[in-house]
């Protein structure tokens, strides 16, 4: 069943910051992690991107992996393979194999630390789909909230692609079959091998349509964007929207919801007052956004960030206006 519910019903806390950059901190043990990025440094220089911190290798996979016996453990893998590519730092003796010069949102990667310690690393956002290889392992992660954690059965259970879940997670420089999936909690920052059957574009049950990578972009003569927010999942639940400040901490590109009863519309500048509904399986609402342009004074461009959490999934939407 596939029911829409009104805009009217929806109850939102929105965030809204005045940039796209947010900082990721991610806790790193000594020797081999597998990172899940979430923010894109604006950087071709990973030597003084990396210069002051206790990393000393990143690689990432960039071909499918068909087969569970290729998963290598890290200290085991050839890094001379073509498919690997991976920036070493210049103190070491291998870093001729140096072949990765960029770090890139929404992609999983094995960071070696030579101690522990918290890696802070600030980066544009993007509204980024997994890039899923069909048939083959992928190095991914997740935007989940960890205030609600998911365990890999519940995360994956409205995916048609991860059933049969077949998942590795890395403990102790080792790679570790998930054998109990109901009892395994998805980790924020944390990336895992996992079998896709098939194609696939999940990243949770709220699934958000009608947002590019770029996010909400409000272009000249444009001042409405509308996005519509599903449950595929089984088991019914609300969704919020939550302030997040910008790295700038400067003023947010002001937008309002139109709310359509069967009286009149309304414009509902305070956009944090809302509560949202409970979707059932298939139950999908949408959300019509208005730039108030007579509250943005002498500029021509504005940039922030809307935050949607809710079904365990915490994302964030870049918002840009162009005026």
């Amino acid at each position: 069943m596939n029911r829409f519910i009104p805009a009217i019903l929806l109850s939102f806390v929105f965030v809204v910051n005045a940039n796209t950059l947010q900082t990721q901190t991610i806790s790193l043990n000594q020797g081999w992690n597998a990172v899940y990025l979430m923010v894109e440094p604006q950087s071709d220089d990973l030597n003084t991107l990396l210069s002051d911190t206790k990393i000393d290798m990143i690689a990432s996979y960039f071909a499918p992996l068909s087969s569970v016996e290729f998963i290598d453990e890290p200290n085991e893998q050839n890094w001379k393979s073509a498919q690997w590519h991976k920036w070493i730092a210049p103190g070491r003796e291998d870093s001729f194999l140096t072949n990765l010069y960029r770090l890139n949102s929404g992609r999983g990667y094995l960071v070696h630390a030579t101690d522990d310690f918290n890696w802070q690393i600030t980066g544009e956002v993007k509204f980024l789909k997994p890039n899923w290889q069909a048939n083959a392992f992928t190095l991914i992660g997740f935007e989940v909230d960890e205030t609600l954690p998911l365990t890999f059965a519940d995360f994956f259970e409205s995916s048609a692609a991860h059933q049969d879940l077949v998942a590795y997670r890395l403990i102790d420089d080792k790679w570790t079959l998930i054998t109990e999936p109901n009892q395994t909690i998805v980790e924020p920052n944390q990336a895992y091998w996992i079998y896709s059957q098939g194609n696939s574009e999940f990243y949770g049950s709220l699934q958000i349509s009608g947002v590019s990578s770029d996010g909400m972009v409000f272009q000249p003569g444009n001042n409405r964007y509308e996005i519509v927010v599903k449950n595929i999942g089984r088991i019914p639940a609300d969704f919020l929207f939550k302030s997040v400040l910008g790295t700038d901490n400067s003023t947010p590109v002001p937008v309002a919801i139109e709310l359509d009863s069967v009286a009149e519309s309304e414009l509902v500048s305070d956009i944090t007052n809302y509560t949202s509904p409970f979707l059932l399986q298939g139950d999908k609402t949408k959300v019509s956004f208005v730039l108030q342009k007579n509250q943005i004074n002498g500029q021509s461009a504005r940039k922030s960030l809307l935050q949607i959490s809710g079904f365990g999934i915490k994302r964030l939407i870049p918002i840009r206006a162009q005026l």
